[in-house]
């Protein structure tokens, strides 16, 4: 049995709810971060919310984003927690969407 890489989760939003709701168990979950202050020290899906700045504390393999500001919270994350890209992991696309491909409506009319 392979096993599952150690993760904190940065992102709180609608792609991270789209993760966890069909590919929480793909990995070890220990921690969520975001940069919110207000959201450290609480729980969400039963899962602690970290603060960011305190991630060495942590035994994780890679930080997961699950957001669509990934170049973006890469360069934070470096820059404000000195954390490279050797220890950053991006999920697919598709596993922050909602639905398969062109599902939504909206999606489709755009997409013609």
């Amino acid at each position: 049995m392979k096993k599952k890489k150690r993760v904190i989760v940065f992102g709180t939003g609608w792609a991270f709810r789209n993760y966890m709701k069909n590919y929480r168990d793909e990995h070890e979950i220990i921690g969520i971060t975001d940069w919110d202050y207000q959201k450290h020290g609480t729980y969400i899906q039963e899962i602690e919310v970290l603060n960011p700045f305190e991630l060495s504390n942590y035994d994780y393999d890679y930080i997961l984003i699950v957001s669509y500001f990934v170049k973006e919270i890469k360069a934070q994350l470096y820059d404000r927690c000195k954390i490279g890209e050797d220890k950053i992991l991006l999920p697919f696309k598709y596993q922050m969407k909602s639905g398969k491909p062109f599902e939504d409506q909206g999606t489709l009319d755009f997409a013609r």
